[in-house]
């Protein structure tokens, strides 16, 4: 089995890699540090499985697993991220993920999640499964970051992290004028007209 890890952490890349190939069913892992290399990769192999992260700089995970998905839609896209947050599983199953996995699990939780999804089913952590089922069901408010783009939700991240803007549109390869265009909108979306507001909405509806 090839496995694909992208995340733009190296200690973290390594540290997965050395799990995964003491398993007995993975042949070969490669491992890419941004979303761009991630497409660049998948032109020239077809790797069984990515394992993808969320924060990264350029294109972060959530627009990389779509893309993915766009240009090779039987690859297969399993989640790896700090983050467990509703918000953002729901953003990468609607972008074409199979699985979601939260850092704090094991491996033994990563090769379940590997085997369920290579068999054509999908793999949620419980937790994050089971807060999913509840905010469904629950009559939770809205989450107003749903309204979000994948590009204004990175945006929104990356503003609460305190980077200015020029900063941020040098991370995204993108001009300022750009990133005044896509804060416009987020900030029209949440109804919001100040980064200490942001911070407020972020804060209430626990998103980071």
């Amino acid at each position: 089995m090839h496995i694909l890890i992208v995340d733009d952490h190296n200690i973290v890349r390594e540290g997965i890699k050395g799990m995964l190939l003491k398993q007995p069913t993975i042949v070969t892992v490669d491992e890419v540090g941004s979303g761009e290399d991630a497409l660049k990769f998948c032109k020239k192999s077809k790797p069984d499985i990515v394992l993808m992260d969320q924060n990264m700089d350029g294109i972060n995970g959530i627009e990389t697993t779509k893309r993915l998905k766009q240009y090779h839609p039987n690859i297969k896209i399993i989640v790896l991220t700090q983050h467990s947050d509703v918000l953002f599983a729901n953003q990468f199953i609607q972008a074409g993920a199979k699985g979601f996995l939260t850092k704090g699990g094991s491996i033994d939780e990563i090769m379940m999640a590997i085997k369920k999804v290579i068999s054509g089913s999908m793999y949620i952590n419980p937790d994050v499964a089971q807060e999913m089922a509840l905010s469904k069901f629950n009559g939770m408010d809205e989450n107003p970051f749903e309204k979000l783009s994948p590009k204004e939700l990175q945006l929104a991240q990356l503003i609460l992290k305190g980077h200015k803007k020029q900063h941020i549109a040098d991370m995204l390869c993108v001009s300022p004028k750009t990133i005044y265009t896509y804060k416009t909108r987020l900030f029209e979306k949440l109804q919001i007209e100040t980064d200490v507001q942001l911070v407020h909405t972020a804060l209430n509806h626990n998103f980071s």
